[in-house]
């Protein structure tokens, strides 16, 4: 379902668990679609895209949500792995695709900035005169792109079923040592590397291991905060 989550931003599209109309769930996935026309607004919408989506996934980011982007029309390369780098997953549907898909059914539906309002209706009544026509060319695309449609479906169906596979805990013992230099620290840990833990306990090292491959760690002073790190998974 799409909703804001406090951003003044509309999502398109958001994939919880728990969640109900009047109840935000825990997102596990955000997947914004977008169209383009010209590549020079291209840069500025994939902006727009991370702007609205990262500041959510950074304060979900125990929940390592899915990203993804679906985009058509015209985007450039560095726009593209911009959105790539920031570890969204893309599907783009070129501007040459949709106009071939369409061109299939004799509808020329390629316009600029100068293209008159009365070739939009024409080619409007063109489209919704013509049974099956949106229906075979999604059927089109979706066979030109199907590669890329796997992918990004095989991704976003893992993050939603993964579940936890293993999880290390590793208590810290002993005090800090602090060292001038590198090599004082290595023969300090060669020295006592092999040694059993003793001292006070310090905290936890937690590591959630994950059937699709993600893994979430974390380091607690206490008891009480390694519990209930642990206890926000147990779903």
């Amino acid at each position: 379902m799409a909703r804001s989550l406090r951003n003044s931003h509309d999502l398109d599209y958001v994939i919880e668990r728990d969640g109900t109309p009047d109840q935000l769930g825990r997102p596990l996935a955000f997947i914004e679609v977008a169209w383009r026309s010209y590549t020079k607004h291209s840069k500025n919408k994939v902006q727009e895209i991370q702007g609205a989506v990262l500041p959510i996934c950074e304060r979900y980011s125990l929940d390592q949500p899915f990203l993804g982007a679906i985009l058509a029309g015209k985007f450039t390369a560095p726009s593209l792995d911009q959105l790539r780098s920031l570890d969204f997953h893309v599907i783009y549907i070129t501007y040459d695709s949709i106009v071939e898909a369409f061109d299939r059914f004799d509808i020329d539906i390629r316009f600029d900035e100068k293209t008159p309002e009365a070739w939009f209706v024409k080619t409007f009544d063109a489209i919704t005169i013509q049974p099956n026509v949106v229906t075979e060319v999604l059927a089109w695309l979706s066979d030109e792109h199907e590669a890329e449609l796997e992918l990004f479906f095989e991704k976003l169906r893992a993050r939603l079923a993964r579940t936890v596979k293993k999880v290390l805990v590793a208590p810290l013992y002993g005090n800090e040592s602090g060292f001038g230099s590198i090599t004082d620290a290595v023969a300090f840990i060669e020295q006592n590397g092999t040694q059993e833990g003793s001292g006070p306990l310090r905290g936890f090292d937690v590591v959630l291991r994950y059937s699709n491959g993600d893994h979430i760690d974390g380091r607690f002073a206490d008891v009480e905060q390694a519990v209930k790190f642990l206890r926000y998974f147990a779903v």
